[in-house]
């Protein structure tokens, strides 16, 4: 079989590595950063089907993961929507989950480079598939920035809490080991003078999330795990040459945070593409063949669920939209799971 290189080792590409490694297919996996790390990321998976996990082969991988059950959603005047989750979503960190799929991985006879940087080709070889699951496009300006911190000794109301301003919006749900994982969206303020740990309590400050931020404090920061990005779009992402790369993950589309289907969207990604590969590993399909079609399923895949989250976003971030979204759901009009449903 030819072997198959994967650039980029999180979520995506370790999973699919680990698909085709379960179907005897040579993979070559190279990954910039080392294991364990930290990275922004909701850490919480909803939407994924337990058949999905276990043909991916990942199915082991969460025995101590938490089961979240519940949601609430919060603006400055306090709590507006408490709900069930239509599925019980799984909270894991990255820090952890990503550990032990690189370990899977090379359990399975994966050829792991971690610490390595690879070279993304653009010239088409008919002996050479390589997959890029290297994350998110990366934008030179965005108005966006992503932070999140682990807290431990955070007494959660819900199992996910959805925490919403003008200036953007925090997620905290439940991982393991009783943590907390911290995570949200804001608008960026280059005014604000702000360093790696300081800089969610200055933008909850900012824009009006005070309350939340007297919480936070009351409890237990892991320092190691207060990360930033900025520069990125939602969406699917652009490509130098979207004919010739073969990009599955954050690198293929970004979901809405919001959302809580990160995570499910690179999983499904990678199972989709898995299939395509494995026909290609086989020499039933060609290079070309593969690509094309594996990025056409995943467009038609995940059509609905970009264009609703690209529709709520902007909503949901203006002082308009967040009002009539909160205002709806007090008087019980909001069809909530009937929106859950149309992202997922």
């Amino acid at each position: 079989m030819k072997e198959i290189h994967i650039i980029g080792g999180g979520l995506a590409g370790l999973s699919l590595g680990i698909f085709l490694r379960k179907r005897d297919i040579p993979v070559r996996l190279t990954e910039a950063a080392n294991y364990p790390r930290h990275r922004v990321c909701g850490e919480f998976i909803s939407g994924i089907e337990e058949r999905q996990l276990k043909e991916l082969g990942i199915d082991d991988q969460f025995g101590d993961a938490k089961l979240c059950y519940a949601t609430a959603w919060y603006d400055e005047k306090g709590k507006f929507l408490q709900a069930d989750l239509p599925h019980p979503a799984i909270g894991i960190s990255r820090h952890l989950l990503d550990s032990r799929l690189a370990e899977s991985f090379q359990q399975l006879g994966g050829q792991l480079e971690s610490g390595t940087r690879a070279k993304v080709e653009n010239e088409a070889s008919e002996d050479r598939l390589q997959i890029v699951a290297t994350g998110r496009a990366r934008q030179k300006e965005g108005g966006w920035l992503g932070l999140k911190c682990h807290l431990s000794g955070f007494e959660l109301e819900s199992d996910l809490e959805m925490h919403m301003s003008d200036g953007g919006y925090l997620g905290l749900s439940s991982i393991e080991y009783g943590k907390v994982n911290a995570c949200g969206l804001f608008k960026l303020n280059k005014e604000l003078k702000v360093s790696r740990e300081s800089a969610m309590e200055v933008y909850l400050e900012s824009c009006g999330l005070g309350s939340l931020l007297k919480r936070i404090q009351r409890s237990d920061r892991d320092d190691d795990s207060c990360i930033a990005v900025n520069a990125f779009e939602f969406g699917v992402q652009p490509s130098p040459d979207s004919s010739r790369q073969f990009c599955i993950g954050d690198r293929f589309s970004v979901i809405g945070p919001f959302t809580g289907h990160g995570m499910t969207l690179a999983l499904e990604s990678s199972l989709i593409s898995g299939k395509w590969i494995e026909k290609y590993a086989a020499g039933l399909l060609n290079r070309d063949q593969t690509i094309s079609g594996a990025s056409r399923e995943m467009r038609e895949t995940f059509r609905r669920r970009l264009l609703m989250s690209s529709a709520l976003h902007p909503f949901l971030t203006t002082r308009t939209g967040r009002k009539f979204f909160a205002g709806m759901a007090r008087s019980g009009f909001l069809p909530f799971r009937a929106l859950l449903r149309m992202l997922r």
